[in-house]
């Protein structure tokens, strides 16, 4: 899509402001760049002529979260999300990828990089990390300082390479399903798999796990809209003769991308059915049970929660009610809503990374409203949420664990078995937990959800 062919989407703004009021990154900077109006009277000025597309001008636009606030907000419907794509991608059409969008890419694009970077990162956090120039090089480079605080340890395998270990077989399973593993819970926390393949056994799901490549998430935030569409044909090819119900992701950003292959593909003669099927069959773990009516817990988890919307899952796939009817299902389980639950945690993928002090300045307001509520636990829908937030709430000292809402479901599940918090089948390999206590409540089994 060309600058000039979104020039009617960009008229639709009438520059009332509203959008100042929801804007994650205004509210930090003030500047009139950095709030929706702004950024659309930038690329208004491209199109027109009065500006040049170059990096300089282009700051603004890659500075956008691409969080959908301002479009949900805006009295005129104005698609600034895509208005910023369609920027950057005309951007990398005229000037070439951006050194951080190369090499984003080129490590996601294919398993085997990805899987070299992670590796090297869990050395560096077992082996370099102490070392006296190491720490000095991070006092200085803010970006390596965070990536070392975010990525405090990685998983040895690649939960794609464990999925078999997971995988039961299900007696006369109602359901049929493919999961869909996203890159940070196949490298760096397999928690949220993990879980959600035993949740979805537990409700008499079949599960398949096809051998998926990033869903092109990251090339599209950049522009590189072609590498994005490379990578949504391999994934077709390897979800292809797959006989399921639901495509299921534990992933909000994965989800919302893969429900997006339809618009994505469908100038492509040859792949536009397929990428239409998938995308109709994409759900994210905790709308897929309440569709099915998933089976309440009986088994007590005796924590506090809150819960924080992921921007691609509450805005772009309208899922919201779900998460919480999850979370509300567990007995003992004391929920306790958040300010601004659904407000932007920061993370945005590379974001966090390509613009630490902002994304950070995002991160602390975002921590604030969950020190207030007191929660032992936070919950989300989102991997990379969870490793920002847990970064966050570490660097502002609030004792809270950070988790996906998922996880606590089959921590009930075992306890209603009576295993506790110990190793079980929704447990990382190392062991870890949410530390939530855990009991076995004798209650009379119950459905929960639409039963649809």
């Amino acid at each position: 899509m060309s600058l000039k062919a979104i020039y009617e989407e960009v008229a639709k703004c009438n520059r009332c402001g509203g959008c100042q009021a929801v804007c994650p990154t205004y509210a930090e900077t003030r500047v009139e760049w950095s709030v929706a109006r702004g950024r659309i009277a930038l690329v208004r000025a491209m199109i027109e002529g009065r500006l040049p597309v170059d990096p300089e001008t282009m700051a603004p636009i890659y500075e956008c979260l691409l969080c959908q606030k301002c479009v949900a907000a805006c009295p005129s419907g104005v698609r600034t999300d895509q208005i910023m794509l369609a920027a950057r991608e005309e951007l990398m059409k005229t000037q070439g990828k951006p050194a951080v969008a190369r090499a984003v890419v080129r490590v996601l694009r294919n398993p085997r990089p990805f899987n070299t970077v992670v590796t090297l990162l869990g050395y560096y956090a077992k082996t370099l990390r102490p070392v006296t120039i190491v720490t000095r090089l991070e006092r200085v480079a803010g970006v390596v300082a965070k990536a070392n605080r975010l990525v405090d340890r990685t998983e040895r395998r690649s939960l794609q390479s464990q999925a078999p270990r997971y995988l039961k077989a299900v007696d006369s399973p109602a359901h049929k399903v493919a999961y869909f593993i996203g890159c940070a819970t196949n490298r760096l926390n397999h928690a949220p798999g993990i879980a959600t393949i035993d949740v979805l056994q537990r409700n008499k799901v079949r599960v398949e796990v096809p051998e998926a490549v990033c869903c092109g998430l990251p090339a599209l935030a950049y522009g590189d809209k072609e590498t994005a569409k490379e990578m949504a044909r391999r994934n077709l090819d390897r979800f292809a003769g797959l006989d399921v119900e639901a495509v299921v992701s534990d992933c909000g950003s994965c989800t919302s991308t893969l429900a997006e292959y339809a618009g994505l593909l469908a100038d492509d003669p040859e792949y536009r059915a397929k990428a239409r099927a998938l995308s109709m069959k994409v759900r994210d773990i905790s709308k897929y049970l309440v569709e099915i009516g998933f089976a309440k817990p009986r088994g007590e988890v005796k924590t506090s929660v809150t819960y924080h919307d992921p921007c691609h899952l509450c805005r772009h796939l309208k899922v919201t009610a779900e998460p919480r009817a999850v979370l509300k299902s567990i007995p003992g389980l004391d929920f306790r809503e958040m300010k601004e639950a659904d407000a932007c945690c920061g993370a945005a993928g590379s974001y966090m990374l390509t613009h630490v002090q902002l994304s950070d300045e995002i991160l602390g307001r975002k921590v604030a409203h969950v020190a207030e509520t007191k929660a032992e636990i936070l919950a989300t829908g989102c991997p990379a949420c969870q490793l920002n937030l847990g970064y966050g709430l570490k660097k502002h000292g609030v004792p809270a664990k950070v988790v996906h809402a998922v996880e606590l479901l089959a921590q009930a599940y075992r306890a209603e078995e009576g295993a506790g918090t110990g190793p079980a089948s929704g447990e990382a390999e190392d062991g870890r937990t949410t530390g939530a206590r855990t009991t076995k409540a004798p209650e009379k089994r119950e459905v929960a959800g639409s039963g649809r």
